[in-house]
Formats: structure tokens, C-alpha cells, sequence
């Protein structure tokens, strides 16, 4: 059996920063971070955004500092079968034992199928190998359909638009990203998405995926009856967070791995962070949230902490979003079925959207086409006015931002 100081388990944004983080308190400590895919860690919102974007973004420069730290062991291509937090061990696939002082679990989330299975011209998009498989497809003359409302799915009928290919684009909503979006923005984008050529098909789901007979294409049924002929289909569901292995090693889990403000969960020796915790937020309590900031801020808490370090994380995460020309960062529950404020701050063009709960109480802001600079920390005063769970009257935060 070999033994490490550490072990991550999980090699992805989250697993990297924890690997920075017990270096900021444990500069010599041996360290083992496994991951299921055989890349090193890497920076994954580039697989959406700047990898198609961004001529000088390669699948080499996105790779981020985890493979390259002094006293880190990669093993790759590997999954983690079980872990045994009596004995403070691990156990690989291959059936390799390995020992741990501290474990720090960054499992991430599995991509969501909808039942269809993966094959040659059907592609679950989730990690760095799909980003290979659908650039091979993106040729001039190819038809890509993208399935799925969400962030991914959005994200990649953007860019895809800016390919060779032609474009479909499969969502559940009536307008693009309206699961984020009040409907006055929401009619914005479908416009900018029509304007470059990607066709849209709202208000459906999928129901099946079929590989043409001679292999060159696949066939998208939809809730509706209509068929969809294309040279590939890329979903983008959205994803589950991976925590069999907390469960089954007697972790706390809730939604997700259960976390204190120091990533520490239910097991003294066990921290966790990323796509697969549930952790403490001072604004909504506990949720689990599946974006960058999250993963790489409690990563690196998680980290420290396990190095011996007494961090908290107590910041509101923020998620955001790249759409052609337009973009937008945003704090909280946004969720546009309820009741919104839209502060224009250049009609048509700028808003700040503040949503509320029920009680009137503010639960979310997306700043569309708002950055903020060092003078005005537009995410840090969004947090700020979150913090005021008191009733208000929308009209009231005109301004605010």
C-alpha cells in the first residue's frame, strides 16, 4: 500500500484548488490527486466558451497548475471504487490500496442522459474528450442539433453558431435561457440567436435519439412528433452530483456531500467541495451550487483546511455567462416565474434584474451586460443588498446597482 499526506479524490477545478490550497499551508506534504479523466485538471467553462472562441486558447493552455505543483502524484484515467474512512484508505479500479492522513472529496457531478445512450454522433457534453469529439463535427455543411435549456446548452448553440456548421437548437422553454431570464431579455436573445443562424425549437422536449442506419447521422425525435435529421446531436442536461462514494463510505448527504464553512463533512478526516457538496451559505443556507467560483473558492478553503488551515467560506457564490456579444454575472435564486425588477441602465441594451420570493424578500440579481470594476464591485454589492432578508417594495432597489 502506498500512503500520502492527501489525497484528492477528483481532478477537476475544485480538486486543482484544493491541491493550491494545501500547499498555501503544507508546502512539502505528499499529494495524490486521482481523477477519472485522463486529462490533468483544467479550466472547464473554456469547453463553452473561450476554447471556440479564442484563437490562441488550446486544449494545453486552459490546463491549470495541479499536474505541474512539486510533490503531486497524478494518477488519471482512474476512478476511486471505494473509500474506507476507518482505515483512511482509498481503493482504485485496478484494486490499488492507498493510504491518506487527510481525503479531500471533489467528485464533481455525472452528465444527465435523459435514457439516451452516448455513441458516435451523440455526445453527452461534460468534460474535455466531448469538446474534442463535437469539434470534429463542427465542419461546414454539418447540421448539429443541441438539446437542453440550461447553461451547456445555451452556451454551445452560441458557439457553435460561430462554426462552419448549421445549427439547431432544442429547448424546453419558450424563449432562450428563460430559466435564468425574465421575458423581456429572454426575447432579446432569441432574436440575437435567430440573427446568426441558429434555428430554434422551443417548448419541446426529446423523447429519442436514433443512429441512421448507414451510420452518417443520428435522428432527434421530439415530445411533439417532429423529427430532427442531423450529422450529430450534443446534449446539454445539465448534471447529478457524484456522491455514491460519500454515502457509501457513512458520509452525511443531503443534496449533496454535507460541508461545514470549513468544507470539513461528517467524518473529522473527510473534507469536500465543488459540483457534489451541499454546503452552509450565509444568505440561503445550505444549497449546493454547480459553477466555478463555488468550486474553486471551496476547493481551495477545503485544501487549506485539511492541511491543518482554519479558513471559512462564507462568500455568495456567483455564476455567469458568455452569449455572443452579450453577457451577464449573477448572485443567488434566480428564477424568472416569480416576481422581477428590471433596472434598465441602457435601454435594450443594459439591466440589472433583482428577483424576489414570495415575501418580497430579494433572493437573486443578475447583472445583464453590467461589469463592474475596482471601484464598483457590482457582484460584492449584489451580495451585500442579499444579505437584507426584509421585505421590499421591488421599486426600491431601482438604482442600487
Amino acid at each position: 500500500m502506498t500512503d500520502f499526506d492527501y489525497i484528492v479524490v477528483g481532478a477537476g477545478m475544485a480538486g486543482d484548488a484544493a491541491v493550491a490550497g494545501i500547499r498555501e499551508e503544507d508546502s512539502t506534504g505528499t499529494i495524490a490527486l486521482i481523477g477519472a479523466e485522463p486529462d490533468p485538471p483544467y479550466n472547464r467553462p473554456a469547453l463553452s466558451k473561450a476554447l471556440w472562441r479564442e484563437e490562441d486558447t488550446t486544449t494545453s493552455t486552459i490546463l491549470l497548475k495541479a499536474s505541474s505543483t512539486p510533490g503531486v502524484t497524478l494518477v488519471l484515467g482512474t476512478r476511486v471504487t471505494s473509500v474506507n474512512s476507518d482505515s483512511h484508505t482509498v481503493t482504485t479500479q485496478d484494486g490499488k490500496v492507498l493510504g491518506y492522513h487527510r481525503l479531500v472529496l471533489t467528485t464533481g457531478g455525472r452528465p444527465r442522459t435523459a435514457g439516451i445512450p452516448a455513441g458516435p454522433r451523440t455526445i453527452h457534453f461534460h468534460d474535455l474528450s466531448d469538446y474534442r469529439d463535437l469539434r470534429t463535427h463542427a465542419q461546414r455543411g454539418a447540421h448539429v442539433v443541441v438539446v437542453g435549456g440550461g447553461f451547456i446548452g445555451t452556451e454551445l448553440a452560441a458557439v457553435l453558431a460561430e462554426t462552419p456548421a448549421t445549427v439547431t437548437y432544442v429547448l424546453p422553454r419558450d424563449h432562450v435561457d428563460g430559466h435564468v431570464l425574465p421575458e423581456e431579455i429572454a426575447r432579446h436573445l432569441d432574436e440575437v440567436f435567430a440573427a446568426h443562424g441558429v434555428e430554434l425549437v422551443p417548448g419541446v422536449r426529446m423523447t429519442t435519439v436514433a443512429q441512421d442506419p448507414d451510420g452518417g447521422g443520428v435522428t432527434v425525435t421530439l415530445d411533439d412528433g417532429r423529427e430532427l435529421h442531423a450529422d450529430v446531436v450534443v446534449l446539454g442536461l445539465g448534471q447529478d452530483p457524484e456522491t455514491d462514494l460519500a454515502t457509501a463510505a457513512g458520509l452525511a448527504v443531503w443534496e449533496g456531500i454535507v460541508v461545514d464553512d470549513h468544507r470539513r463533512t461528517s467524518h473529522p478526516d473527510i473534507f469536500a467541495a465543488g459540483d457534489a457538496v451541499a454546503s452552509p451559505d450565509r444568505v440561503f443556507g445550505r444549497r449546493r451550487v454547480q459553477h466555478e467560483d463555488a468550486a474553486v473558492v471551496g476547493g481551495r478553503v477545503a485544501g487549506r483546511n485539511a492541511a491543518g488551515g482554519d479558513v471559512r467560506d462564507d462568500h455568495v457564490p456567483y455564476f455567469y455567462s458568455d452569449l455572443f456579444a452579450d453577457g451577464y454575472e449573477a448572485l443567488g435564486i434566480t428564477d424568472p416565474d416569480g416576481t422581477t425588477l428590471v433596472d434598465w441602465k441602457e435601454p435594450g441594451e443594459a439591466a440589472v434584474v433583482y428577483y424576489f420570493d414570495p415575501d418580497s424578500v430579494l433572493q437573486g440579481v443578475l447583472m445583464w451586460n453590467v461589469w463592474g470594476d475596482e471601484d464598483h464591485d457590482t457582484k460584492a454589492i449584489a451580495a451585500h443588498l442579499l444579505e437584507d432578508r426584509s421585505p421590499r417594495e421591488p421599486g426600491d432597489l431601482v438604482g442600487a446597482i
